[in-house]
């Protein structure tokens, strides 16, 4: 027993002389045996070459070792990852103290995609007071809203922000082509998970920080290199969440947001991309001259796009979305607010057409908005030393004005 024992099993401590020759002798035969089988295999028609790759993973003498200590060496680099996912889940269950805690937030790019998930659902499951499986299986069939807002709304704001970096950890690391399969949730089971628990939350319990944190993590997925049903869903928690923001925040990847609003011309979903952009793109740093320019121009281009869009619903009868189109027109009066040159006059013009045709309904705040904007005018003034007019766009509807210097001052 302790002679054959010690082949098949990588746990058995009785691993002698003995047992090694034995191990030898069947590598070697076992070796003769397939190559064997393989050309008989490819000598008969119609052959299909079969690999079985778990197979030939797990099998203990797929290599020729040197030695027993080579050969479990080799045992537990294959279970690495498994070994790495029990530590840290230890880790995680058994201290309590908090930067231990937060510790595993680094730590979540460094495992396997599969496993990354199992950890970071063991959290959320461990503040929901559940078994993560279970927890795992009820995000899959979008099945426990109540227990993960429960968990947004009892958890403490240690807890809740540690949840948050975790999710928005593992979003970043989670591939493009990853297979859902292997830990039976995606990218989409993620981004759901991180919405029921941020709508348990209101905007004052988070740190400015955390916000922007979330805000960030949630754009980057607009990149063009994601699937779209991904950017689709990102698209959503951004247009939900833009009212919860009382200050001008533009992030980094404006870019991508205004890129994929302009993709979606012609789609349901280009109006609320739209809206996203333009709400977004009033905190851009206007005295950059290094990226504003071409986000300058990438706005003038959607703006354009968002013309000639309406102005087809105006002549085929297409009634808007009347949520989407109040904050399309408050993401219209912050540009122009901070950029009056970018707006055309015939974007309020078509709005104020629909409105008369009566394929939108807009509150009556909202309606004096749309007459400001289209009562921008420039006003010549006489302050110039040359007596010359100060180009000075006013917006009659906030009262607000933005002086334009001409190229020659």
């Amino acid at each position: 027993m302790t002679t054959v024992v010690p082949v098949f099993s990588s746990h058995c401590p009785f691993k002698s002389p003995q047992a090694w020759l034995f191990a030898w002798i069947f590598t070697r035969c076992r070796t003769r045996i397939t190559t064997w089988k393989r050309r008989l295999d490819a000598s008969l028609p119609r052959f299909q070459p079969h690999h079985d790759a778990n197979n030939s993973h797990h099998s203990p003498f797929t290599h020729h070792f040197a030695d027993w200590r080579e050969r479990d060496n080799k045992t537990v680099w294959d279970h690495r990852h498994d070994l790495d996912l029990k530590a840290v889940t230890w880790i995680q269950a058994s201290l309590v103290d908090e930067e231990v805690q937060d510790s595993l937030i680094s730590i979540v790019p460094d495992l396997r995609t599969d496993h990354a998930m199992q950890l970071v659902f063991a959290a959320i499951a461990r503040e929901g007071k559940m078994a993560p499986p279970l927890l795992i299986n009820l995000v899959r069939e979008r099945a426990c809203a109540e227990v993960l807002r429960t968990v947004g709304a009892r958890s403490s704001r240690t807890a809740k922000a540690r949840i948050f970096r975790m999710l928005l950890a593992l979003l970043e690391h989670i591939p493009n082509d990853y297979d859902a399969s292997a830990a039976g949730l995606g990218a989409l089971d993620v981004l759901w998970t991180l919405w029921e628990i941020c709508m348990a939350c209101l905007a004052e319990d988070l740190d400015l920080d955390l916000h922007i944190s979330i805000f960030n993590g949630t754009a980057k997925l607009l990149h063009e290199d994601q699937p779209f049903r991904v950017r689709r869903a990102a698209l959503n928690i951004l247009y939900e969440t833009t009212h919860t923001w009382s200050y001008l925040y533009c992030p980094a990847t404006i870019g991508d947001i205004i890129s994929f609003a302009r993709s979606c011309y012609g789609h349901h979903l280009f109006v609320k991309a739209a809206a996203v952009a333009l709400l977004l793109s009033p905190g851009l740093d206007w005295s950059d001259n290094d990226t504003t320019p071409n986000h300058r121009q990438q706005l003038k281009e959607l703006l354009r796009d968002l013309s000639r869009f309406l102005k087809r619903c105006n002549e085929d009868g297409i009634k808007h979305e009347e949520h989407s189109a109040g904050k399309l027109i408050y993401g219209l009066v912050l540009l122009t607010e901070r950029n009056a040159e970018l707006v055309e006059a015939m974007l309020p013009d078509v709005l104020l057409k629909s409105v008369d045709l009566g394929l939108l309904d807009l509150s009556q705040d909202e309606h004096l908005k749309l007459r400001g904007m289209q009562h921008t005018h420039i006003i010549p003034t006489s302050s110039q030393p040359n007596g010359s007019a100060l180009p000075t766009y006013v917006n009659l509807a906030t009262e607000s004005c933005a002086v334009v210097l001409s190229p020659s001052t």
